[in-house]
């Protein structure tokens, strides 16, 4: 007895009903596949179906239509893949559906209207209160530096550490041949060394290299930076002590210890605000230490001296009215947190 072919009606009523049970494109394919073989529709019915049915036309009905697949349908085969899989090259789609990129191309560009954009990075995802103090925090950031003269703003002291690498040139070798390039072991990364950094618009204040086997921790800020601020020539700030010292920096555990705050506290340094999860509102972080990697790539260093020294000249080299600009854009940065609800800029 000769097995009788499912009707369309049959196998649409197959497609309504994973559909409606949340099954995938894919899915409903493939058990159509295994079901019905070379009878079975393709990848691209499916999906013109499950959209017709999203848009709420539960009808099994065929459509009036002629000859191929109208431009229309071809459209809305392409949304609805969308739909599921938002993140689809035009190759992707174009094998998937069996149309050609081309044809992808112009409904995806033309048809729908749309272009494709990368996910942006943000630092944290923030939560209400998050929000909340980084408005709060910036307000009175903004507040405190817009209200300082000129001379007193440059001699504000920005803060920060970052890592660094001995060797920036592992990218790439010129060479005739890829056999003329020795391997690299798996893991066999450059040495790197944490850099601290204070500056303000006068120039760089302090580069000090976190020593091997050291932690950048509350002991290593008051054994180590607060003597080398001591000695910084600093504006406003008496020479020995840390009397008059502004200080800026993030809010990194041993920026904020009870150790770092209360020594700090008791010598005479006004610290300022930092609001929370804020790398966007950190000069050091949106502005130098970018510039610095830039500066230093392709470059190698036998010791941390050499690097701390390169550091040192380039931050000589920087002119006064960048730096000027760049805590110009800090301010400028701080009242859009205010304006954007605490969100992050892009």
């Amino acid at each position: 007895m000769t097995e009788e072919k499912l009707s369309r009606e049959n196998i649409r009523s197959f497609i309504l009903i994973y559909f409606k049970l949340g099954r995938s494109a894919e899915e409903t394919r493939q058990d159509l596949f295994t079901a019905l073989g070379v009878d079975a529709p393709g990848i691209a019915t499916v999906y013109r179906w499950r959209q017709k049915f999203r848009n709420g036309d539960a009808s099994l009905d065929d459509e009036d239509r002629a000859g191929r697949p109208t431009n229309s349908h071809a459209v809305e085969v392409v949304r609805a893949w969308l739909d599921e899989h938002p993140n689809s090259s035009v190759r992707v789609i174009s094998c998937g559906l069996t149309l050609p990129r081309s044809t992808v191309y112009d409904i995806l560009t033309k048809n729908l209207g749309l272009r494709k954009f990368k996910s942006k990075w943000i630092p944290h995802m923030l939560t209400d209160e998050q929000k909340s103090r980084r408005i709060s925090l910036s307000r009175d950031l903004l507040s405190i530096l817009s209200g300082m003269s000129e001379r007193k703003l440059c001699s504000v002291i920005t803060a920060d550490e970052s890592w660094f690498h001995l060797t920036t040139d592992r990218d790439g070798r010129w060479a005739e041949r890829p056999e003329d390039v020795p391997p690299r072991v798996k893991g066999d990364f450059p040495r790197k060394v944490m850099v601290f950094v204070a500056w303000c618009p006068y120039g760089p204040k302090l580069v000090v290299p976190l020593p091997p086997n050291t932690s950048f921790n509350s002991t290593f800020v008051s054994d180590v930076l607060v003597e080398r601020f001591k000695e910084a020539a600093i504006f406003g700030k008496k020479r020995g002590s840390l009397e008059g010292l502004v200080l800026h920096w993030d809010n990194a555990r041993p920026h904020v210890s009870n150790v770092t705050t209360g020594l700090f506290g008791a010598s005479g340094v006004t610290t300022l605000p930092h609001p929370p999860y804020s790398p966007d509102v950190a000069p050091c972080d949106f502005y130098l230490f970018g510039y610095l990697k830039h500066r230093l790539a392709g470059q190698s260093f036998d010791k941390a001296d050499d690097l701390v020294q390169a550091i040192w000249k380039i931050m000589e080299q920087i002119p006064k009215s960048v730096y000027v600009s760049v805590y110009t854009e800090w301010m400028t940065r701080l009242q859009r947190v205010i304006d954007l609800e605490g969100e992050y800029y892009f």
